[in-house]
């Protein structure tokens, strides 16, 4: 978590280099997934705490991680969208 912490920092803190026609926000919101699918590639498994995070972003294998029901040997991260909404 520290890093996660220092790379957002870093990212705080240098000039934005977005323009309007500017859709890479990437490297400013998420400058840890960033950093870290470049270093490791896709899909890459890093820890939050105590807890192994996967994370994809190839579309076919979210849709299927997504849609699988099947009651594999892992949970997926919900997220409360309340919290989400009121930035909690």
């Amino acid at each position: 978590m520290p890093e996660i912490r220092r790379l957002f920092e870093e990212a705080i803190s240098k000039p934005s280099p977005l323009h309007d026609s500017d859709h890479d926000v990437l490297p400013l919101v998420a400058p840890f997934y960033h950093k870290w699918s470049n270093m490791y590639g896709k899909p890459f498994l890093y820890w939050s705490g105590s807890q192994p995070r996967l994370a994809i972003s190839d579309p076919e294998l979210i849709k299927e991680v997504t849609m699988d029901t099947g009651g594999g040997s892992f949970d997926k991260t919900g997220f409360d969208k309340g919290k989400i909404l009121f930035g909690q």
